[in-house]
């Protein structure tokens, strides 16, 4: 809390707020491993958690992980909106999308700070398969509308509004 009172930028604030995502994302990783190591009790069964064996999908990208889907959104993203990438995947990779109005099985998630930028991403999550497949990148416009830089599927085509409900 100290670093984020001595802050004196935004620019600051969204390392700050990207360093935290960066460490929840190892935290829940090293857990999984240990409980990996450790093993289970003869029928046991545990699922790991959020995340652990997730990978995505973008575009003709396959099997990315976290830190190289994060390197291809920010590909389609202006450089204003690339501090708040981080966060937007921590949040798909844990399971803290939300649903979109008017496209079934459509999740986002989006991380920004309101009147400086955002990021908002758009996806897919096969459970089964373990592999979220990113459908549009962007930043809000306003609460329920927002610029697409990248679309695919159900979404449309790149360089468009969304407007949820």
């Amino acid at each position: 809390m100290a670093q984020v009172r001595a802050a004196d930028s935004f620019d600051k604030l969204c390392g700050l707020y990207n360093q935290l995502a960066s460490i929840e994302r190892h935290q829940r990783r090293a857990r999984y491993k240990r409980v990996r190591r450790r093993g289970f009790a003869a029928g046991q069964e545990a699922a790991p958690p959020d995340g652990a064996n997730l990978t995505f999908t973008l575009g003709q990208n396959r099997n990315l992980d976290a830190k190289a889907v994060e390197s291809e959104i920010k590909r389609h993203l202006e450089q204003t909106y690339h501090q708040f990438v981080g966060q937007a995947v921590s949040d798909m990779e844990f399971g803290r999308g939300k649903p979109t109005s008017g496209y079934p099985g459509l999740l986002h998630a989006s991380a920004g700070i309101t009147g400086v930028g955002s990021c908002s991403v758009f996806y897919r999550l096969n459970e089964d398969a373990q592999v979220i497949r990113v459908e549009g990148i962007g930043h809000h416009i306003d609460q329920a509308t927002y610029w697409l830089d990248y679309a695919a599927g159900t979404l449309g085509s790149s360089g468009q509004k969304l407007r949820i409900a």
